[in-house]
Protein backbone atom coordinates (compact mmCIF):
# COMPACT_ATOMS: atom_id res chain seq x y z
CA UNK A 1 0.00 0.00 0.00
CA UNK A 2 1.27 3.24 -0.82
CA UNK A 3 2.43 5.41 1.65
CA UNK A 4 0.40 8.75 2.03
CA UNK A 5 2.06 12.25 3.05
CA UNK A 6 -0.07 14.90 4.21
CA UNK A 7 0.85 18.55 4.87
CA UNK A 8 -0.60 20.49 7.88
CA UNK A 9 0.20 24.06 8.23
CA UNK A 10 -0.59 24.75 11.91
CA UNK A 11 0.41 28.71 11.55
CA UNK A 12 -2.52 31.21 11.89
CA UNK A 13 -3.60 32.05 8.47
CA UNK A 14 -1.93 35.34 8.30
CA UNK A 15 1.16 34.00 8.62
CA UNK A 16 0.63 31.07 6.12
CA UNK A 17 2.09 31.60 2.95
CA UNK A 18 0.16 30.36 0.21
CA UNK A 19 1.77 29.65 -3.67
CA UNK A 20 -0.39 32.14 -5.19
CA UNK A 21 1.00 34.17 -8.55
CA UNK A 22 0.81 37.54 -8.54
CA UNK A 23 -0.05 38.44 -11.80
CA UNK A 24 -0.65 42.13 -11.47
CA UNK A 25 3.79 42.07 -10.11
CA UNK A 26 4.10 40.64 -13.09
CA UNK A 27 2.60 41.74 -15.40
CA UNK A 28 4.56 45.11 -13.82
CA UNK A 29 7.98 43.34 -14.29
CA UNK A 30 7.48 41.97 -17.78
CA UNK A 31 6.72 45.48 -19.32
CA UNK A 32 9.62 47.27 -17.31
CA UNK A 33 11.73 44.28 -18.59
CA UNK A 34 10.41 44.84 -22.10
CA UNK A 35 10.86 48.74 -21.88
CA UNK A 36 14.48 48.37 -20.58
CA UNK A 37 14.97 46.10 -23.62
CA UNK A 38 13.63 48.47 -25.88
CA UNK A 39 15.46 50.99 -25.09
CA UNK A 40 18.72 49.24 -24.75
CA UNK A 41 18.13 48.08 -28.20
CA UNK A 42 17.18 51.53 -29.49
CA UNK A 43 20.16 52.64 -27.98
CA UNK A 44 22.06 49.90 -29.86
CA UNK A 45 20.87 51.05 -33.11
CA UNK A 46 21.76 54.59 -32.45
CA UNK A 47 25.20 54.07 -32.16
CA UNK A 48 25.44 51.39 -35.10
CA UNK A 49 23.63 53.93 -37.26
CA UNK A 50 26.03 56.72 -35.70
CA UNK A 51 29.39 54.68 -36.46
CA UNK A 52 28.21 53.91 -40.10
CA UNK A 53 27.18 57.78 -40.62
CA UNK A 54 30.76 58.39 -39.05
CA UNK A 55 32.30 56.17 -41.46
CA UNK A 56 30.18 57.78 -44.92
CA UNK A 57 31.38 61.14 -43.45
CA UNK A 58 35.14 60.14 -43.29
CA UNK A 59 34.79 58.88 -46.36
CA UNK A 60 33.22 61.72 -48.29
CA UNK A 61 35.66 63.78 -46.64
CA UNK A 62 38.51 61.71 -48.23
CA UNK A 63 36.68 61.48 -51.92
CA UNK A 64 35.77 65.21 -51.68
CA UNK A 65 39.81 65.81 -50.78
CA UNK A 66 40.47 64.16 -53.95
CA UNK A 67 38.07 65.50 -55.45
CA UNK A 68 39.44 69.44 -54.89
CA UNK A 69 42.46 69.40 -57.18
CA UNK A 70 40.20 68.37 -60.26
CA UNK A 71 37.56 70.95 -59.09
CA UNK A 72 40.17 73.59 -59.15
CA UNK A 73 42.17 72.82 -62.23
CA UNK A 74 38.57 72.84 -64.18
CA UNK A 75 38.03 76.19 -62.65
CA UNK A 76 40.70 77.19 -63.78
CA UNK A 77 40.38 75.97 -67.55
CA UNK A 78 37.23 78.09 -67.18
CA UNK A 79 38.75 81.09 -66.40
CA UNK A 80 41.15 80.36 -68.91
CA UNK A 81 38.41 79.73 -71.52
CA UNK A 82 36.18 83.14 -70.76
CA UNK A 83 39.85 85.38 -71.22
CA UNK A 84 40.70 83.48 -74.73
CA UNK A 85 36.77 83.96 -75.55
CA UNK A 86 37.53 87.48 -74.50
CA UNK A 87 41.07 88.08 -76.23
CA UNK A 88 39.59 86.80 -80.03
CA UNK A 89 36.68 89.42 -79.10
CA UNK A 90 39.01 92.19 -78.91
CA UNK A 91 41.04 90.37 -81.66
CA UNK A 92 38.31 89.99 -84.12
CA UNK A 93 36.72 93.57 -83.13
CA UNK A 94 40.26 95.78 -84.17
CA UNK A 95 40.43 93.18 -87.59
CA UNK A 96 37.45 94.60 -88.19
CA UNK A 97 38.41 98.57 -87.36
CA UNK A 98 41.44 97.96 -89.52
CA UNK A 99 39.30 96.79 -92.56
CA UNK A 100 37.16 99.71 -91.72
CA UNK A 101 39.86 102.34 -91.41
CA UNK A 102 42.02 100.65 -94.46
CA UNK A 103 38.22 101.17 -96.85
CA UNK A 104 38.00 104.72 -95.24
CA UNK A 105 41.57 105.40 -95.87
CA UNK A 106 41.11 104.04 -99.56
CA UNK A 107 37.49 106.12 -100.11
CA UNK A 108 39.88 109.11 -98.70
CA UNK A 109 42.71 108.81 -101.40
CA UNK A 110 39.99 108.23 -104.26
CA UNK A 111 38.18 111.69 -103.70
CA UNK A 112 41.19 113.79 -103.41
CA UNK A 113 41.81 116.28 -106.00
CA UNK A 114 45.41 115.98 -107.63
CA UNK A 115 46.35 119.13 -105.94
CA UNK A 116 45.57 118.64 -102.90
CA UNK A 117 47.71 116.84 -100.35
CA UNK A 118 47.01 116.03 -96.41
CA UNK A 119 49.94 116.41 -93.51
CA UNK A 120 48.43 115.43 -90.63
CA UNK A 121 45.01 112.78 -89.70
CA UNK A 122 43.49 112.92 -86.74
CA UNK A 123 41.11 110.25 -84.95
CA UNK A 124 39.83 111.57 -82.39
CA UNK A 125 36.62 111.99 -79.78
CA UNK A 126 34.70 115.94 -79.40
CA UNK A 127 32.14 116.45 -77.30
CA UNK A 128 28.90 117.26 -79.49
CA UNK A 129 27.77 120.62 -79.38
CA UNK A 130 24.68 121.22 -77.72
CA UNK A 131 21.84 123.19 -78.85
CA UNK A 132 20.02 124.65 -75.67
CA UNK A 133 21.40 127.64 -73.98
CA UNK A 134 21.18 128.89 -70.31
CA UNK A 135 19.80 127.08 -67.83
CA UNK A 136 19.09 124.31 -70.03
CA UNK A 137 23.08 123.89 -70.55
CA UNK A 138 23.82 124.12 -67.05
CA UNK A 139 21.45 121.19 -66.54
CA UNK A 140 23.22 119.40 -69.56
CA UNK A 141 26.60 119.85 -67.78
CA UNK A 142 25.38 118.73 -64.23
CA UNK A 143 23.73 115.52 -65.75
CA UNK A 144 26.97 114.71 -67.27
CA UNK A 145 28.53 115.50 -64.21
CA UNK A 146 26.20 113.27 -62.65
CA UNK A 147 26.82 110.34 -64.85
CA UNK A 148 30.29 109.84 -62.81
CA UNK A 149 28.42 108.77 -59.73
CA UNK A 150 25.92 106.25 -58.33
CA UNK A 151 23.04 106.61 -56.07
CA UNK A 152 25.46 106.37 -52.74
CA UNK A 153 28.00 109.64 -54.29
CA UNK A 154 30.58 107.22 -54.90
CA UNK A 155 32.55 108.07 -58.13
CA UNK A 156 32.41 105.82 -60.72
CA UNK A 157 35.62 105.38 -63.25
CA UNK A 158 34.56 106.91 -67.12
CA UNK A 159 34.46 104.37 -69.97
CA UNK A 160 37.37 105.89 -72.38
CA UNK A 161 34.69 107.04 -75.50
CA UNK A 162 34.86 105.63 -78.83
CA UNK A 163 36.73 107.78 -81.43
CA UNK A 164 33.81 110.23 -83.33
CA UNK A 165 35.69 112.06 -85.60
CA UNK A 166 38.22 112.52 -87.90
CA UNK A 167 40.42 115.54 -88.30
CA UNK A 168 41.82 116.38 -91.65
CA UNK A 169 44.94 118.53 -92.03
CA UNK A 170 46.40 119.68 -95.33
CA UNK A 171 47.68 122.30 -97.98
CA UNK A 172 45.86 122.58 -101.38
CA UNK A 173 47.10 125.11 -104.54
CA UNK A 174 43.85 126.47 -104.79
CA UNK A 175 40.39 126.68 -102.72
CA UNK A 176 38.46 125.14 -104.96
CA UNK A 177 40.11 121.68 -104.66
CA UNK A 178 39.41 122.18 -100.88
CA UNK A 179 35.84 122.50 -101.54
CA UNK A 180 35.73 119.52 -104.46
CA UNK A 181 37.12 117.52 -101.29
CA UNK A 182 35.01 118.75 -98.65
CA UNK A 183 31.84 117.51 -100.74
CA UNK A 184 33.42 114.38 -101.46
CA UNK A 185 33.70 113.56 -97.96
CA UNK A 186 29.89 114.77 -97.51
CA UNK A 187 29.26 111.64 -100.08
CA UNK A 188 30.99 108.88 -98.01
CA UNK A 189 28.53 106.71 -96.09
CA UNK A 190 30.80 106.87 -92.90
CA UNK A 191 30.17 110.79 -92.12
CA UNK A 192 27.27 112.64 -90.93
CA UNK A 193 29.00 116.09 -90.81
CA UNK A 194 31.68 117.57 -92.24
CA UNK A 195 32.83 121.20 -91.49
CA UNK A 196 35.97 123.31 -92.86
CA UNK A 197 37.26 124.48 -89.46
CA UNK A 198 40.70 126.32 -90.80
CA UNK A 199 41.74 127.79 -93.86
CA UNK A 200 44.80 129.87 -94.80
CA UNK A 201 47.85 131.22 -97.00
CA UNK A 202 50.80 129.07 -95.81
CA UNK A 203 54.37 128.45 -97.06
CA UNK A 204 53.50 125.26 -99.48
CA UNK A 205 49.76 126.76 -100.65
CA UNK A 206 46.48 127.21 -98.69
CA UNK A 207 46.38 125.54 -95.32
CA UNK A 208 43.20 123.94 -94.05
CA UNK A 209 41.88 121.73 -91.41
CA UNK A 210 37.95 120.15 -91.73
CA UNK A 211 36.70 118.10 -89.23
CA UNK A 212 34.47 115.05 -90.11
CA UNK A 213 31.95 113.26 -87.31
CA UNK A 214 31.26 109.86 -88.08
CA UNK A 215 28.08 108.69 -88.48
CA UNK A 216 26.77 105.77 -85.54
CA UNK A 217 28.85 107.07 -82.77
CA UNK A 218 28.01 109.86 -80.26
Amino acid sequence: MPELNYKVNLLPPKLQREEIVDVRRLLIITGVTLLIAVILGSYGVFIISFYNVKNELSATKVELTAINPVAARVEKMRAERVELEQTIDEYNLILKSQKQWSELLVDINRIMPVDLWLVGLEITYKQPEQKTSGQGSQSGASAQKQVSENSSGAKQPEAVPHPNVVIFKGSSRTVASIGVFINGLTRLPCFQDVRLDKVGEGTDGIQFEITAFLKGVN
